[in-house]
């Protein structure tokens, strides 16, 4: 191997130089220096995490229609930190997410307890409307027309009071309600 077969390595630029950076009055990033000063990652690793915070805050309100087609979908961002292993992805990631696992636990919890009452209020109508079906039954086969004109304008009051289901934010369902209500059910954000 000659001198001149020698290949040098590619010296690529370094990110931190081209990085953009927001104005210094910019409250993003101030939480960027800030995060990433506690966790004691790169900024831009940061950053990459809160654009994604952004995105999943914004996926509630916000719909994107695609130019030309009439099908419109809610604005999504999709993001890859590639770093090696203990280089802190989790540790930002839990920081700048923990506002919104927050929110989806209070919203989880709000589910639960309206599902509870529903099923509750649900259980009672079925007995009240069991009942009333058994009434109208006797008052068929003793052809008692009074009986029989009571029960009914019973069923129709009582099919007023058939408890409505409850409106749920299905993002921060369990799948396990999600499967049974995603059907069934209006998103809070509506």
């Amino acid at each position: 191997m000659t001198q001149t077969d020698v290949v040098e390595p590619l010296a690529l630029p370094s990110l931190r130089d081209e990085w953009p950076r927001l104005a210094d009055t910019s409250r993003l990033q101030a939480m960027v220096d800030s995060v990433a000063m506690e966790v004691e990652v790169a900024p831009e690793m940061v950053l990459t995490a809160a654009l994604g915070a952004l995105s999943v805050a914004c996926q509630a309100g916000y719909v994107v229609k695609m130019p030309g087609r009439k099908v419109e979908h809610p604005v999504s961002l999709m993001l890859l930190t590639v770093a090696n292993s203990g280089e802190r992805k989790t540790a930002v990631e839990n920081k700048v997410f923990s506002s919104i696992r927050s929110f989806q636990k209070e919203q989880e919890a709000i589910n639960q307890k309206h599902i509870r009452q529903h099923d509750y209020a649900l259980e009672i109508w079925k007995h009240k409307k069991s009942a009333l079906i058994s009434t109208l039954k006797r008052a068929v086969k003793e052809d008692d027309e009074q009986a029989l004109e009571t029960a009914e304008q019973k069923l129709d009051a009582l099919e007023m009071e058939n408890p409505n289901r409850p409106r749920l934010s299905i993002c921060c369902m369990k799948t396990r309600h999600r499967k049974h209500w995603s059907k069934q059910c209006m998103t809070t954000f509506q």
